[in-house]
């Protein structure tokens, strides 16, 4: 599920915490799974048409970072493998994307005691942090659909994990909140819906029960949603981009069409569209969302904004790149 959101989650951070915040740089701290953690500490590398010994892509805080540094900042680097004393690996100070990590995890991390010291040393290291930055991204769940995606798909019920990856969001917003600065900023993106990847969408092909999957998975990011606001945090719509990918044909980023090309050996659609390089990588289609089908290095003013809410956007912004809509909504508290 990579594919659909490195650049998405750019776009809508930066959008937020610049419709938020006037202060520049802005100090932001992520917490995540694979998809938040710098791609030079995943190994093997798991993108489609890649090297696994070489991440030769950059995931959205290494984009940001390196292409906007006058807007934000992720902290200090340290390009060592275990360069943190922590659940972090190497990597900037302020991103803990911790892969395989579900929901339920990083709830407990939240709540950790001494007992369980690599979770107790991370969240003392989180509130240091947190005291530390104007703004904070909780970008997870991804690895919660993962965990039961069958049981999503044909239980005669919604699993529990549904409600239960709203309540874990509520817990970890709930510890960033008590530990920060009155104005701090805090953004929660949505679950992206696994389902429209082309993996899963190999295996579950019924199309009643595909519905009803997605059905389930909306109805718990509309709950999530509801609950951020309700938080007064800021809700990043990353839910609508897999809904482009169900619905859009052909799917598009920024005026862009992205083409599945059909596998040989299965004739199903690949991850990737057109082969555009992006820093060496057989272009995925969520990079391009920031440079609209050119290279990062294009990117050279800050032209990213966000237009105000509107009746047809049913309460949510959009956010724009040179004027083209890139489809992510922001919900504002």
């Amino acid at each position: 599920m990579k594919f659909m959101t490195r650049c998405i989650v750019a776009c809508c951070l930066a959008a937020v915490a610049f419709s938020a915040l006037d202060a520049v740089p802005l100090r932001v701290l992520a917490i995540g799974d694979s998809m938040t953690e710098e791609y030079a500490f995943e190994l093997p590398f798991s993108a489609p048409d890649s090297n696994p010994t070489n991440a030769n892509v950059d995931n959205w805080p290494d984009i940001l970072t390196n292409h906007r540094a006058a807007w934000l900042t992720l902290g200090s680097y340290r390009s060592t493998v275990l360069g943190w004393p922590d659940l972090r690996d190497g990597g900037y100070e302020y991103n803990y994307g911790v892969p395989t990590f579900t929901t339920a995890d990083w709830a407990a991390v939240c709540q950790s005691t001494i007992f369980n010291p690599a979770y107790f040393l991370t969240k003392n290291a989180l509130i240091d942090n947190i005291a530390q930055v104007n703004a904070v991204i909780l970008f997870l769940g991804g690895n919660d659909l993962k965990s039961n995606y069958t049981g999503i798909y044909s239980d005669a019920q919604p699993p529990a994990l549904l409600a239960q990856v709203v309540t874990n969001l509520a817990t970890i917003h709930d510890f960033v909140r008590g530990h920060a600065a009155p104005d701090l900023k805090i953004i929660i993106a949505t679950v992206p819906d696994i389902g429209a990847t082309p993996e899963v969408a190999g295996k579950y092909t019924d199309p009643t029960l595909r519905l009803q999957a997605r059905t389930r998975i909306a109805t718990m990011n509309a709950a999530l949603s509801a609950m951020a606001v309700a938080h007064g945090a800021y809700v990043a719509r990353i839910d609508t981009l897999t809904d482009r990918v169900f619905d859009q044909v052909p799917f598009q980023l920024n005026g862009t069409n992205f083409i599945y090309h059909l596998a040989a050996s299965s004739h199903r659609p690949h991850p990737c569209g057109p082969r555009r390089r992006l820093g060496g990588f057989p272009g995925c289609c969520q990079q391009h969302i920031l440079p609209g089908g050119g290279h990062p290095k294009a990117l050279s003013t800050p032209d990213l904004s966000v237009c105000e809410a509107s009746p047809n956007c049913q309460g949510a912004s959009a956010v724009r790149h040179r004027g083209r809509v890139a489809g992510v909504g922001i919900l504002r508290p």
